[in-house]
């Protein structure tokens, strides 16, 4: 499953899971994403892995500019594709 997304500086997601893992590919702007390992992020014209299933993570727009951004799952098909979760 690949999706292309864009948000405005500051936009995030909600925490969430999905049943398996994904990889991000930043198109313009800055990709951060929480983890319970911590903070990560990737400019534009780098990719960024992801991580194993069900690990509870928040997505942002971390700089100054619109993010836009290429994310590639692999899940198991047969869950849910995202699960609302909570970061400790």
């Amino acid at each position: 499953h690949i999706n292309h997304v864009s948000g405005p500086p500051g936009a995030k997601t909600d925490v969430h899971s999905h049943p398996g893992s994904e990889a991000f590919y930043v198109l313009a702007g800055l990709l951060g994403q929480k983890t319970p390992s911590g903070v990560s992020y990737a400019e534009a014209g780098q990719a960024m892995n992801g991580h194993g299933a069900d690990v509870p993570m928040e997505v942002f727009s971390g700089g100054v500019a619109d993010l836009e951004q290429l994310v590639m799952f692999v899940v198991d098909a047969t869950r849910p594709f995202s699960t609302p979760a909570k970061l400790d």
